[in-house]
């Protein structure tokens, strides 16, 4: 009975608010740092299933958040059973994705490299030909900082643009963990300005697109449903001359990463602004929902679309 009371404690905080969810995961990342150096690579994942499926009980909101996400991604005859099932796979291989981040950090760049398999770089290429910069996009997708490293790793200058994890010393503790992979970050919050500059430098900006928290927000159809998001990366596409590339950043059963770099995504400009955003934005995400149908199992987006 107590052992009862305790976990719905838990779950109670954990459901208040995104900062307190923060500090959980905070001490998650923490605990697992920790592990990771001491066990090999098998006991870590084990550690890592373990606390996902702790994680997926207690926290309710997040559960059911994701649960919604997942159906959208699965064909409308998936029963409840299958949306569970896949719901709890996605916790589990975001648990895992966090142990692949936090043993890569004191590993060489060629060692990371070697488990980076990038596909379709002459896509990227091709887009800074013109010496307007890129735009690339993901979603809270598989092992998106390794798709940042993949492309760091072959020479090119990425700056990634991050949302404030609600306290400064989980922001801290992230950032730091993404600096340590080569990526620059730019803050989302007030960070547009420098984002101007960078693409005018011909760099790649590269941001995750599916939580709208900042800025101007459109409405696309994803998956067979209405969603608003963000509208940043058409916004800074159109101001700047600048190419969109969708990508993802993909685990396969042997352990290695699939690094995918879409084409360019292809737009006519009009002299409605406003439309324009609103059309390329979709054409974005339509590229996207190609990219997430094939691995379902590793969406990891917590919180409502």
């Amino acid at each position: 009975m107590i052992q009862h009371k305790y976990l719905l404690g838990i779950s109670s905080f954990l459901g208040r608010s995104l900062e307190n969810m923060a500090i959980f995961l905070y001490l998650v990342a923490r605990i697992l740092r920790l592990l990771c150096r001491k066990l090999p690579l098998r006991a870590s994942y084990a550690s890592a299933s373990f606390v996902a499926e702790v994680t997926y009980l207690l926290w309710r909101n997040g559960r059911t958040n994701l649960k919604m996400n997942t159906a959208r991604v699965l064909s409308p005859q998936t029963s409840q059973r299958q949306i569970a099932y896949y719901s709890r796979l996605c916790m589990r291989n975001y648990l895992k994705y966090i142990v692949d981040f936090l043993r890569s950090l004191p590993s060489q760049p060629e060692e990371i490299a070697k488990k980076l398999n990038v596909e379709g770089a002459e896509n990227l290429d091709e887009a800074l030909k013109e010496g307007k910069g890129v735009v690339v996009v993901s979603l809270h997708f598989g092992h998106w900082d390794f798709g940042a490293m993949g492309i760091a790793f072959r020479g090119y200058s990425v700056n990634g643009v991050v949302d404030d994890i609600c306290r400064p010393r989980v922001s801290g503790f992230v950032d730091g963990m993404r600096s340590i992979s080569g990526m620059k970050i730019i803050a989302a919050r007030d960070g547009i300005t420098e984002m101007l500059r960078r693409l005018r430098k011909n760099e790649l900006v590269a941001m995750l697109i599916d939580k709208a928290k900042y800025g101007r927000r459109v409405k696309v159809e994803w998956c067979g449903s209405s969603i608003v998001v963000p509208a940043g990366a058409a916004v800074l596409a159109l101001r700047t001359g600048a190419k969109i590339i969708p990508s993802s950043a993909v685990r396969l059963p042997d352990n290695t990463i699939r690094v995918i770099l879409g084409k360019q995504i292809s737009f006519q400009c009009t002299s409605d602004f406003r439309r324009d955003i609103e059309v390329l934005m979709q054409n974005v995400w339509h590229e996207l929902e190609k990219l997430v149908k094939e691995y379902p199992e590793q969406l990891y987006v917590f919180h409502r679309l």
